[in-house]
């Protein structure tokens, strides 16, 4: 387990010379360096409750608890709203987990080297202190919704991020999942939104599938943002360092304080 040394700061310009800073680190403080009210966009996926361990000490994910990952990722966004102008709007992705509840190690996963093989709090008995049965999905995406609705958020939508040609999972018992959610949450009743590139699409506005080598809902949500006279967003790629800790800002002055 190794100790990072964030956040880290790099900065450039694009070809356009479109000013451009990428901050490496912990979440929360690199979220502390950024201006109040000056990002128009959040999109972020952090990591999934026990199902990567990233080798950093203090990693969002690893929590004993299902309210401890909630709460964790509630006290992120509490960043995430201060620095978030009132117009602007944050996309989350969020996948679940299942409770297996079976004592002894999760084993060997063939789908992905990250996975932890330890005794993880999912395979612990006592029903992660939620009542769950074995076999049970958590429901974590949705419990981290409602927390952030009680700490002033405005959850504007569920989306279907519908995984086309995932890997298959493992499983015999019930269908193999192919979709994630992707929650719109926005900061006040009134904020920029703009439906035209889903509407030229003439698709189902709140599933979304993401394909290599085709304009994409992802493209569209770019393009959403690209049609404001600034540009300024950020990508939370997760709530702890390592990968769990990449914030990607496409913004113009007054970021940091």
């Amino acid at each position: 387990m190794r100790t990072p040394s964030f956040p880290k700061v790099f900065s450039g310009k694009t070809v356009g010379s479109l000013e451009w800073h990428v901050i490496h680190g912990d979440a929360a403080e690199s979220l502390s360096l950024l201006a109040p009210e000056c990002v128009e966009c959040v999109i972020t996926s952090p990591p999934y409750f026990w199902l990567r361990d990233y080798g950093v000490e203090g990693q969002i994910g690893l929590e004993e608890t299902v309210a401890g990952y909630v709460d964790a990722l509630t006290k992120v966004f509490e960043e995430v709203f201060r620095v978030l102008s009132p117009t602007g709007t944050v996309f989350l992705n969020l996948g679940d987990t299942y409770y297996s509840g079976k004592g002894k190690s999760h084993g060997i996963d063939q789908k992905s080297k990250k996975r932890r093989f330890g005794l993880r709090a999912v395979d612990k008995s006592g029903g992660l202190d939620l009542g769950l049965q074995r076999k049970s999905i958590i429901g974590i995406p949705w419990r981290v919704a409602a927390s952030l609705t009680k700490h002033q958020w405005v959850l504007r939508s569920p989306i279907i991020w519908h995984r086309d040609k995932c890997l298959p999972e493992a499983v015999h018992d019930r269908p193999r999942r192919s979709y994630e959610f992707v929650f719109m949450f926005a900061k006040s009743r009134h904020y920029y939104f703009n439906r035209k590139p889903l509407i030229d699409q003439n698709i189902d506005e709140d599933v979304w599938t993401i394909r290599q080598g085709r304009r994409s809902q992802m493209a569209n949500l770019k393009l959403h943002h690209s049609q404001r006279n600034w540009s300024s967003a950020v990508s939370v790629l997760g709530a702890r360092p390592v990968a769990s800790s990449l914030i990607h800002l496409l913004v113009q002055a007054r970021l940091f304080q």
